[in-house]
């Protein structure tokens, strides 16, 4: 329909490589009640927090995350918010298994569209060329920020799209995980014959969707789906 990122249940939620203590088969596992306890735990209290200030500040969802991510964002509710947003983070990575990827957050542009007419410093128009931009500390992020706007590189009141989020070097390495874990599962299920023709129009008949590397939800418990993706969303 549009050239823009579309998000497909069956292609995206169905498909995704939950945790393997999550699964139907670790049911018995003792393990399997404690991490969706642990995940339910964290994903509910930063649900309630949140909403909590979405009340108190009259905003809604786009605001809120507005200033999530915005460097000059400093206070309370919001430096807590963000807390959490981390300890979200470690509690679904110690899921996988993998505690030893950092989860540590800065602030980093995914793009950044300046004046075709700006004359920059070398030093800075350098940065920009070797796309360096991302900040561990909120007032680096601001003094570049100010930097773009004394020498004309962004202009009015416009804001630059800081993401509060990993660095790419994270993002990259938990991504390349969860690509690796859902190709070892399709080769699972392929090896099981449940990618085969017969199958497939079972499934079909069945009503059933598609497999690839699909994993079961993360609870039988009732939840949204909305509400296991926001237990289970890395801060990519």
């Amino acid at each position: 329909m549009k050239d823009d990122v579309n998000y497909s249940p069956t292609d995206c939620f169905e498909t995704f490589p939950f945790p393997t203590v999550l699964l139907d088969s670790a049911a018995n596992d003792p393990s399997h009640e404690a991490t969706c306890l642990s995940l339910g735990a964290i994903g509910e209290r930063y649900h309630q927090f949140r909403s909590e200030l979405m009340l108190r500040n009259n905003e809604g969802l786009t605001s809120t995350y507005n200033h999530f991510h915005d460097p000059a964002e400093t206070s309370n509710d919001l430096l807590e918010l963000r807390r959490l947003h981390g300890e979200m983070d470690q509690a679904v990575l110690a899921a996988y298994g993998w505690c030893d990827a950092p989860t540590a957050c800065g602030f980093g542009l995914d793009y950044l569209d300046t004046e075709d007419d700006a004359q920059l410093p070398d030093v800075l128009q350098e940065r920009i060329n070797n796309g360096e931009l991302f900040y561990w500390d909120a007032n680096e992020a601001l003094d570049f920020q100010g930097q773009l706007q004394a020498y004309g590189a962004i202009t009015g009141r416009r804001k630059l799209p800081w993401r509060y989020r990993w660095p790419d070097s994270v993002r990259d390495d938990v991504l390349a995980r969860l690509l690796a874990l859902n190709a070892e599962r399709y080769a699972q299920e392929v090896a099981m014959g449940l990618h085969s023709k017969g199958a497939k129009q079972a499934a079909k008949a069945g009503g059933g969707g598609k497999r690839r590397g699909r994993t079961p939800n993360v609870s039988q418990a009732g939840e949204t789906e909305a509400q296991q993706v926001e237990q289970i969303g890395l801060g990519l």
